[in-house]
């Protein structure tokens, strides 16, 4: 005689399989790459999300590489000084106080925000957050820009998961400093060729420097 499933054991079977399903991420956050110029503060960088679905909040970690050294890292890096997750963003029109979480935490590279919506829910597609970053005292140097694996675990639209994906931080010489360098360059070939035409070669008179177009 074979088995039966009765009508009392359904609610067991449908009550386990929902309790199996991992809930779907809400929307996808791209931290991107950002370039940044060295020594500099107050650079504000911009966060988008994208997927649209309906959220009531989030909570918005972000980190320069493992947090830094007060943070019990390894790696300095530059601060992150400020987070705005109100003006532009999805949470524009419809939003609480935002709550600084990390305002306890003397760690410059990493911050915690979160902010829920008054009312209901908005669409996660657009600016998600403009976070301003401080590179004074670096000069060269490239960072992974983390808002997945924070010391605060990752970014996520309040009971919502994100799908993310970390960027990194770049820093790149201001455009008057590449003009200088190659200005400076140039100078110093110029001065080379004059050198080399004063000392001459013998059995032939030395050009001009106004002939080497210098």
């Amino acid at each position: 005689m074979g088995w039966r499933m009765t009508r009392v054991q359904w609610p067991n079977i449908l009550l386990l399989a929902l309790l199996c399903v991992e809930p779907a991420a809400a929307a996808t956050i791209n931290v991107g790459t950002h370039e940044l110029l060295p020594n500099t503060p107050f650079q504000a960088i911009e966060i988008y999300t994208s997927g649209g679905d309906e959220v009531q909040g989030v909570n918005f970690n972000i980190q320069v590489a493992d947090g830094g050294l007060e943070a019990g890292g390894l790696i300095d890096g530059p601060a992150i000084t400020d987070v705005d997750l109100i003006t532009g963003t999805i949470f524009a029109d419809n939003h609480t106080v935002q709550t600084n979480i990390s305002a306890g935490y003397d760690w410059p590279q990493f911050g915690a925000y979160a902010v829920t919506t008054a009312s209901g829910t908005v669409a996660a597609d657009g600016l998600l957050g403009t976070v301003v970053i401080d590179t004074t005292g670096f000069f060269s140097g490239t960072w992974e820009l983390r808002m997945a694996g924070t010391r605060n675990g990752d970014t996520d639209f309040t009971v919502l998961p994100a799908t993310i994906f970390n960027g990194q931080l770049v820093l790149i010489p201001e455009p008057s400093g590449l003009l200088l360098l190659g200005s400076g360059a140039a100078f110093l070939a110029c001065w080379w060729r004059r050198r080399q035409s004063r000392k001459g070669i013998a059995g032939h008179l030395a050009k001009r420097p106004e002939q080497l177009g210098c």
